[in-house]
């Protein structure tokens, strides 16, 4: 199989901030012992890739953060490393954070390339016209593999406390391929390109797109 027709069950988180934005360590810190429970499942080493930058100084580079592989330290990095102490960065701005279990460097080493067994992505979407919506999102992509090897008791379990700590207002779910291929070398629409506006029907709408049969796991 070419690793971009890969199948995953595919859940988006539509968050709406109260308080701290899920990308803050004060909401993540709640989260990530739930997101824990995924990646051990996978049996395979996790990685952080944040993206971060200044609005002014950075001219549209990213803040560096080195290596980070999955584990409580980094994630308390990279979610205040220019945020508070230090290295503050005045003019910071967030964009999203991705973590690839194995990681990007194990899946993209050589060809054939594969897809991780589970992808984790978090947006800010505050600048995006559903904003009134929905302005931070969370997506958790598992593979048909690894999603089969989790108990759905358990599953159900982390994906509503995901929902409550993160202040989640709709948690939808379809099944997708990881891209879509148009040859043997390359592909479109992949997963780790897209975030949750990709999925609406329009700019300006709460509706979910008809290119997936969406299930509506939970909703305000």
């Amino acid at each position: 199989m070419r690793f971009f027709d890969k199948r995953f069950h595919f859940y988006i988180f539509f968050c709406k901030t109260v308080g701290e934005k899920i990308y803050n360590w004060e909401c993540w810190q709640k989260i990530v012992p739930q997101i824990d429970k995924l990646i051990v499942s996978t049996k395979k080493p996790a990685s952080i890739y944040s993206f971060q930058g200044n609005l002014i100084a950075g001219g549209g580079s990213y803040l560096p953060f080195g290596r980070m592989i999955w584990n409580l330290k980094n994630n308390q990095k990279w979610t205040t490393k220019y945020r508070i102490g230090e290295d503050v960065v005045t003019n910071w701005h967030f964009y999203s954070t991705e973590i690839w279990s194995p990681s990007k460097s194990d899946c993209f080493r050589e060809w054939p390339y594969f897809a991780p067994n589970i992808y984790i992505k978090i947006d800010d979407n505050s600048t995006f016209d559903a904003s009134n919506y929905f302005d931070t999102s969370l997506i958790v992509a598992i593979d048909e593999n690894t999603y089969s090897n989790i108990n759905v008791d358990d599953l159900t379990v982390i994906l509503n406390s995901i929902y409550e700590l993160s202040n989640c207002v709709r948690l939808a779910k379809t099944i997708r391929p990881w891209g879509i291929g148009w040859s043997d070398s390359s592909f479109s629409e992949g997963i780790q390109d897209e975030n949750a506006n990709r999925y609406l029907k329009s700019k300006v709408d709460f509706t979910m797109t008809d290119k997936y049969k969406w299930e509506i796991i939970k909703e305000v």
